[in-house]
Formats: structure tokens, C-alpha cells, sequence
């Protein structure tokens, strides 16, 4: 079913990118489509995903968003963990499910943080390395365990591409916009079938 829908979706868009430049609106409405008809049907893991939140957001207000989410009928999304993220990542051997980066639920010590999780050709803005054509960062609900800077403040791990790192989730008070802005990322919330 899913190898169908990526068809669709591949000769959706190709139609779409045939029109004349004005035509930009109708190619981005295309790739919204094309979301749309992959979300429910990508089964890995028998998880299923959320459409990606309309808005960048705060560590905190991720969870609270999964949270409160009622999206396809359904009240019992969270934010997802680490290996949950994971299991989008495509493109990427090192970063996808079972790859040699060593960050997963089971190893969320900053020592799993292995240069295999930073492989600069899996970062990228445009949802290369994503299954869901997700771009730009998204938040887990998996702390990094045994940060070894003592800035007192608590980080978690995302990925952002196909990239695995980890974030800041604390906001300086009285932050510019600029400062809150890289603390802001999407959500993409999950829910077990």
C-alpha cells in the first residue's frame, strides 16, 4: 500500500512541477496532499503519524500539543522517542532504525552520541531523509541522559533531516525572537494501531 500511495503522490507532483512558474501555490498545496495520504498510511512499527504541527514550538509545548491532539478520530497521540523518530529517517543508513548511530531508547546517554548520528549528508531542509517529507527539526520525548557540560539545563535528543543530535529545551527569560526561535521546532505526533 505504501509503495501505491508514493506513486500517487511521485506523479501527483511531477504533473504539478510541469506548470508554468506562477503555478508555485499549486505545487505546495501538492506536497501538502501528498503528506496527507502518506500519514495514515506509514505503518512502520505499527506506528501512526500525525500530520506535522502548523507551528514551530517549545520542548514543553510539543508534549502538551500531542497531548491535547484529537487528529483522525484519535485522542492517543504523544510526543514520539527517540527510536519512534527514528523509524522516519530515510536516506540515511547510519540514522534509520537498526543503523550504527548509537542513540535509541535504550542508550539516551550523551556517550550514545556517536559520529555515525552526525553524518552531514543526512542533514537536510527539504525532507530528503524523511519518510514523511518532514523538514527542518522535530522534538522526542527521549532525555539525553548524563550531559557532561553542567549548564543545568535539560536537553533532548531530535532529529532534524535525517540528522540525530540533541537540543537545549530551555528558553533564556526575556529572549529575543531570534533566541526563542532556535528553541522552537515542529511536532509530529504518534500513536500505537
Amino acid at each position: 500500500m505504501n509503495k501505491i500511495a508514493y506513486c500517487l503522490c511521485f506523479v501527483f507532483l511531477l504533473i504539478l512541477s510541469c506548470e508554468p512558474p506562477d503555478q508555485t501555490n499549486n505545487i505546495h498545496n501538492a506536497y501538502d496532499f501528498a503528506e496527507k495520504l502518506l500519514q495514515y498510511n506509514n505503518s512502520i512499527n505499527d506506528l501512526y503519524w500525525s500530520s506535522i504541527s502548523s507551528d514551530e514550538m517549545t520542548w514543553n509545548e510539543a508534549v502538551s500539543y500531542c497531548k491535547k491532539l484529537t487528529e483522525g478520530g484519535y485522542h492517543d497521540w504523544h510526543l514520539p522517542t527517540i527510536s519512534e523518530l527514528r523509524t522516519l529517517i530515510k536516506n540515511c543508513p547510519s540514522n534509520e532504525t537498526g543503523g550504527s548511530c548509537g542513540v535509541t531508547d535504550y542508550c539516551l546517554s550523551y556517550n550514545c552520541l556517536t559520529e555515525d548520528c552526525k553524518n552531514d549528508d543526512c542533514w537536510d531542509h527539504e525532507g530528503l531523509h524523511t519518510v514523511l517529507l518532514s523538514h527542518g527539526g522535530m522534538w522526542s520525548s527521549s532525555p539525553v541522559i548524563a550531559y557532561p557540560y553542567d549548564d543545568n539545563d535539560a536537553h533532548v535528543w531530535i532529529i532534524y533531516g535525517g540528522y540525530i543530535t540533541l537540543w537545549d529545551t530551555a528558553i533564556p527569560k526575556n529572549a529575543t525572537q531570534e533566541e526563542y526561535a532556535v528553541h522552537t521546532f515542529e511536532a509530529r505526533c504518534v500513536r500505537y494501531k
